[in-house]
């Protein structure tokens, strides 16, 4: 279940939240499923994808699009769709260019296909995608508390503490603290620096 944004319920907007609610894959008829299918899922994946996908560190504006839970929620600046109104709908808005925010940042769509978005969105925004609740929680995870498995065990990826320079036998080479940590490692292995 999508954790929803808090804000006030008025009677306008109740009906909003109503139409908002997602549906599922069985609810979703046959001919939006297909204009979802064939019109609005690649576009999404192709352009919008890079910046409101999967990847926590990517996410911008708190929007994630890669399923219906994600696209309903909305991000940091509230619901990006309000189903069966594209007039009112954000999403609509940033792909024709009309306001400040204008997506996606490398060009403007086709009017075809900003036409479609229009045609999505009036018909209700069906949206048949849907994660399981892990992966979907997952995604919206912060990076400090993702989990990226094996991949952190790498030194590369552990995060930098302060080392005591080791104890050596020949204070006479070291100049600095980096010194004691090579002819560490020399004598430990029976060598002398050059």
């Amino acid at each position: 279940m999508p954790v929803l944004r808090r804000f006030q319920v008025t009677t306008a907007c109740a009906a909003v939240f109503v139409c908002a609610l997602p549906v599922t894959a069985a609810e979703v008829s046959p001919a939006d499923l297909e204009h979802f299918e064939a019109k609005i899922r690649p576009v999404l994946a192709e352009r919008c994808y890079t910046c409101h996908g999967a990847d926590p560190k990517k996410i911008r504006g708190g929007l994630i699009l890669i399923d219906a839970d994600g696209l309903r929620a909305g991000g940091e600046s509230g619901a990006v769709i309000v189903p069966g109104r594209p007039e009112e709908s954000l999403l609509i808005e940033a792909i024709r260019y009309d306001g400040l925010t204008q997506m996606p940042p490398d060009g403007k769509l086709e009017a075809s296909v900003i036409a479609d978005f229009e045609r999505w969105i009036a018909s209700g925004a069906p949206d048949p995608r849907t994660l399981d609740a892990d992966s979907s929680r997952q995604a919206q995870q912060s990076d400090s508390t993702y989990d990226y498995g094996p991949g952190r065990a790498h030194w590369a990826y552990r995060a930098v503490r302060h080392a005591t320079p080791p104890a050596v036998d020949d204070e006479s080479w070291v100049r600095g603290p980096l010194d004691r940590f090579v002819l560490a490692r020399l004598e430990e292995l029976g060598l002398v620096p050059v």
